[in-house]
């Protein structure tokens, strides 16, 4: 942390006995880069009163948020590339105009419901196979499905044995998991609540 005198006048009592420092920190939006900042900060040394320099133009961590969340978007898009996914077909599946991902890439055009959209597809990429579908339920409900098996969260510990096997199945109407110990354990094997209660909903 830097420090120096200088004539910024205190916001509390007016003195401009002041002292400046620069904290050094760091900013990272949704999928972000990490990008370093400096915030000003004041301490009248008359009155003790410390607050920050940077006034609303001059904000710096939302300067460095904004770089960040501007290179999101590239690091996105481009994590939509190595899937298999091209710009055009997205735009095609998401009913977007053209070349508007093209746009968002290169930083121009991009509104927050746009940030919001691309964050959404990036947590759950099957949504471009809904879309592609013309948001069909059954084929939203059987992705839902498969992608829930891989993320579930099942626990297998039972009197001190884990399962040799895992079994999960999935279909439009019902989800079914098998588990297969060395031993058959003497009380029956537990699934996560909150991930079967929300797969059940989805599927009901």
């Amino acid at each position: 942390m830097k420090i120096f005198k200088n004539s910024n006048k205190c916001s509390a009592c007016g003195s401009k006995n002041t002292t400046v420092s620069y904290n050094e920190d760091t900013a990272q939006a949704v999928f972000g880069t990490i990008v370093p900042f400096k915030e000003k900060v004041i301490k009248c040394n008359t009155c003790e009163a410390t607050f920050s320099g940077d006034n609303i133009a001059e904000d710096s961590y939302s300067k460095a948020l904004a770089r960040s969340k501007k290179e999101s978007i590239a690091l996105i898009l481009g994590s939509f590339l190595k899937m298999g996914y091209s710009l055009a077909a997205m735009e095609r599946a998401l009913e977007l105009p053209q070349r508007t991902m093209s746009q968002w890439k290169a930083g121009r055009d991009l509104s927050a419901a746009g940030v919001a959209l691309l964050r959404i597809i990036k947590t759950y990429p099957w949504i471009i196979e809904v879309a592609d579908t013309k948001y069909d339920s059954h084929t939203a409900n059987e992705l839902l499905a498969k992608n829930a098996i891989a993320a579930l969260d099942v626990v297998v510990l039972r009197d001190g044995y884990y399962p040799e096997s895992l079994h999960a199945k999935a279909t439009i109407t019902n989800l079914s998991i098998k588990l297969e110990y060395t031993k058959e354990p003497e009380c029956a094997p537990v699934i996560n609540a909150s991930s079967s209660n929300q797969i059940r909903g989805a599927l009901i």
